[in-house]
């Protein structure tokens, strides 16, 4: 948003679409996941970051356009379980990404999946698992998720499982990190 682009990621690299003629243009090759990622920008600190990969993946990709860095990040202590297909968006309060991890159970017969709520911080490349907001289905692919600036909360599309089928549900998730601090770090 502060340089009036969008920015594409995938398997043959980063892309920017912007400009008059609007055109798409490479801005590097190889992407660092495979496909079934996905990425929101960090306002914060002018990076896009990248989450998740068809290889089922738990790292987070930088990619910072007046630096030109772009790598995986290290990302010591906790992190999220390995997924793909991640709904995320950037909660401009708390500065950090928002990340929606399914979290499927061993035996899907006996038991139904879930999806957590985890926030990553850029600037101390952390994680923190928010367990009062986990949603008892996997959220799987059909999903949208988005920060409202008027009501200030991230807001998730999602299927919800019932009897006869998904039914389509908006939830809302205000981050409070006074409330989030005491839960702490997994």
């Amino acid at each position: 948003s502060d340089r009036k682009v969008i920015v594409g990621y995938g398997g043959s690299g980063g892309w920017e679409l912007g400009g008059e003629q609007r055109v798409w243009k490479k801005i590097f090759g190889n992407a660092l996941c495979g496909w079934h990622n996905n990425g929101v920008y960090d306002a914060k600190n002018r990076a896009g970051l990248v989450f998740g990969s068809n290889e089922n993946s738990n790292d987070m990709i930088v990619y910072r356009p007046d630096t030109k860095e772009h790598r995986k990040l290290p990302t010591p202590g906790i992190r999220p379980p390995k997924d793909q297909h991640n709904p995320m968006c950037f909660d401009p309060g708390s500065g950090r990404a928002v990340v929606l991890v399914d979290r499927l159970p061993e035996d899907p017969k006996t038991a139904e999946g879930r999806t957590e709520t985890w926030l990553y911080d850029l600037n101390t490349d952390s994680w923190q698992h928010l367990r009062e907001a986990t949603l008892p289905f996997a959220c799987g692919m059909n999903y949208n998720c988005h920060y409202d600036p008027l009501n200030k909360a991230c807001l998730l599309v999602a299927g919800v499982p019932t009897k006869a089928g998904r039914t389509v549900t908006v939830f809302a998730l205000k981050i409070d990190l006074t409330k989030a601090a005491k839960v702490g770090k997994d």
